[in-house]
C-alpha cells in the first residue's frame, strides 16, 4: 500500500475530491473557509506538497507583505530627501507587523537592506502575540526574532505591548537612535480583556484570531472593560480632555514645522524649487539617444550607464 501510495506522489496522482460536499459555515471569514478546504485536502491528499507559491496578487493583502515595500521604499527615499534637502525633510517612518508578517521572506529580505544601510528614521513595532491564523506560533517557528534583528544590525526594544507607559519610553529610546533602524517587540496578549458568554477567557484563544465577539460576550466583554454594553462607544470626558488638549500641542508643533519649512524655502529657493519638482513628480527631459553605450556591453553594465546618467 505505501508503495502504491509512493508512487502517486511521484506520479502527482491526487484523489477524486468532492468539492460540492465541503460545509461552510454561512458568514464565514476568508481565511476560515480556506482552512476548512485545507483540512479536507489534509485528510484525503498524501503528496501536499507545495511546489510554488503564487504571489501576483501580493499587493491586495493588507498585511507585512504589502507594508514591507511601503515602509522600505519611503525609508530610502526619506534617507534620500533628508541628505538633499536637510533638516527640513527629517521625519521618522512608522510600521507594524505581527507574527505571521516576521515569517514573511520578503519582510525578511526588507529588513536586511534597511539594517545594513542603517536607515534610522525607521520603527517597526512588533505585536508578538504567539498567535497566527490558526496555530500558536511556535507549531511552525522556533527562531529568537530578537537576535534575529540583531543580527541585520537593528537596535531591539522589547517590552510588554500591553503597557502603554512602557510603549511610549520604548518610542522616545527608538527616536533617538541615529545609526540604525529599531524594532520594538511588544510582548502582547491578543484579546486581552475579552470575556465568553460564560464569563470565561477569550485571551490567547487561537479561536479569537479574527473572530467578532457577539451576543453576550460582546457584552460580558464591554462589562469586564469598565464599560457600559448598552452605550459601549461613550466618549468618557477625562478621555475628551485629554485629547482636545492634545490636538492644541499638535496644532503648534504643525505650525511650526510650517514655519520652519516656509523660512528654510526662503533661504533656499533654488533647493526648494528641486523639492517641489520632487513632489510633483516632475524629472527633466532625458536625451536618451544620447547616452553612449559600449558596443557588446553586457546588460549589467549596459544598465548600470542608464542609471549613472539618472542619478
Amino acid at each position: 500500500e505505501l508503495s502504491v501510495k509512493m508512487t502517486d506522489v511521484f506520479e502527482n496522482k491526487v484523489p477524486e475530491i468532492n468539492w460540492e460536499a465541503i460545509q461552510q459555515k454561512a458568514g464565514s471569514a476568508t481565511r476560515n473557509a480556506s482552512a476548512t478546504v485545507l483540512g479536507v485536502l489534509a485528510s484525503q491528499v498524501e503528496n501536499m506538497i507545495v511546489a510554488s507559491a503564487d504571489l501576483s496578487n501580493s499587493d491586495k493583502t493588507d498585511g507585512f507583505l504589502k507594508k514591507t515595500h511601503a515602509f522600505t521604499k519611503n525609508d530610502f527615499s526619506g534617507a534620500f530627501l533628508q541628505a538633499r534637502f536637510g533638516e527640513v525633510m527629517g521625519h521618522t517612518i512608522y510600521a507594524y507587523i505581527s507574527d505571521g508578517g516576521v515569517q514573511e521572506e520578503i519582510s525578511q529580505g526588507a529588513g536586511r537592506v534597511a539594517g545594513h544601510l542603517g536607515l534610522n528614521n525607521l520603527i517597526l513595532f512588533y505585536d508578538s502575540n504567539d498567535i497566527q491564523l490558526s496555530t500558536e506560533t511556535k507549531e511552525v517557528t522556533s527562531e529568537n526574532v530578537a537576535k534575529k534583528y540583531d543580527a541585520w544590525n537593528w537596535k531591539v526594544i522589547t517590552i510588554n505591548g500591553n503597557d502603554a507607559d512602557e510603549i511610549r519610553k520604548a518610542l522616545t529610546e527608538a527616536k533617538a537612535e541615529t545609526a540604525r533602524p529599531t524594532i520594538i517587540i511588544g510582548k502582547t496578549v491578543m484579546g486581552k480583556g475579552a470575556r465568553k458568554a460564560d464569563g470565561s477567557s477569550y485571551e490567547s484563544n487561537c479561536a479569537t484570531h479574527g473572530a467578532p465577539l457577539g451576543g453576550d460576550a460582546y457584552r460580558n466583554t464591554i462589562r469586564h472593560l469598565d464599560g457600559d454594553p448598552d452605550d459601549p462607544f461613550v466618549i468618557f470626558p477625562e478621555v475628551a480632555a485629554l485629547y482636545a488638549k492634545r490636538m492644541e500641542e499638535l496644532k503648534k508643533i504643525v505650525a511650526g514645522k510650517y514655519a520652519q519649512k516656509f523660512a528654510w524655502a526662503k533661504a533656499n529657493p533654488e533647493l526648494s524649487v528641486k523639492m517641489t519638482d520632487v513632489f510633483e513628480n516632475k524629472v527633466p527631459e532625458i536625451n536618451w539617444e544620447a547616452i553612449q553605450q559600449k558596443a557588446g556591453s553586457a546588460t549589467r553594465n549596459a544598465s548600470a550607464t542608464v542609471l549613472g546618467v539618472l542619478a
